[in-house]
């Protein structure tokens, strides 16, 4: 008998209540139930306020819930110490997010290599990364540049490349389009589309645009806290113990080495 698939992102009963004052309680996020799959491309829609980013938070590690669990590969991620939990965040976990948080004083490359520096890569094989990661996403030639100095949707692929420094199999992305213009929104969807197929990159991505909505295999409505309906559009196939190797004997060509190298 096949063993049955499990979810690599599992959260049950999750609540978050923000106290305002004695008498002023906000609850944002009222009993998430989800499970996500490995290769999965998930898509989360809903309008502003109604607890997405709460949500992608609590999953990173970085909001505690008031009640629930999250489990990410069968361990409960709050009942890991704080520095197993950055660990975590940092070596598994890619986010994207609406704003691009540089280190101002740094170049573009050196802002790619930054998450390298810090988990204590040498700097010579850091910036070897970068580099590697910005001719992938065809912006070699911006290596030496600031990041002001780029056009909003350059500095979102660099943000991308960014978050994948340190190869991580799970990509968090909080409204990454928000500050795009729609052509520069439409490229990076792609991007994270070719992520997803060809590297087999898990996704979770947050957006109040349903014209994303062709991009995801599972499509989720959020609504004042809650999901009020969640469409799987595609069977993903893989399972999480497909290994690096066997990924890249089923993509082939030279994408998936560029991304697993």
């Amino acid at each position: 008998m096949a063993q049955e698939k499990k979810p690599v992102i599992e959260v049950r009963g999750l609540e978050k209540k923000f106290i305002l004052s004695e008498e002023n309680v906000d609850s944002v996020l009222k009993g998430i139930d989800l499970e996500v799959f490995f290769g999965e491309f998930v898509i989360i829609f809903g309008p502003s306020g109604c607890g997405k980013s709460t949500l992608l938070n609590a999953i990173l590690g970085l909001e505690h819930p008031t009640k629930g669990t999250i489990k990410i590969r069968d361990k409960n991620i709050y009942s890991l110490s704080q520095k197993e939990l950055t660990t975590l965040r940092r070596q598994k976990m890619g986010m994207v997010y609406q704003q691009f948080n540089w280190v101002k004083s740094l170049s573009v490359v050196e802002n790619v290599a930054l998450p390298l520096n810090i988990d204590g890569h040498s700097s010579k094989n850091a910036l070897s990364r970068a580099q590697h990661l910005l001719s992938i996403f065809k912006l070699e030639k911006f290596a030496n540049y600031h990041p002001h100095q780029l056009s909003g949707g350059q500095q979102q692929r660099v943000a991308t490349a960014r978050a994948l420094a340190l190869n991580p199999w799970l990509i968090l992305a909080d409204e990454p389009t928000g500050n795009l213009d729609t052509n520069a929104g439409t490229e990076l969807m792609n991007l994270f589309k070719n992520l997803n197929e060809k590297s087999k990159r898990t996704i979770v991505l947050v957006t109040h645009n349903f014209e994303y909505e062709k991009y995801a295999t599972k499509v989720i409505f959020m609504e004042n806290g809650k999901f009020v309906d969640v469409i799987n559009k595609k069977k993903v196939i893989l399972t999480e113990k497909e290994s690096t190797e066997d990924i890249l004997k089923q993509t082939g060509g030279k994408n998936a080495a560029l991304f697993y190298s």
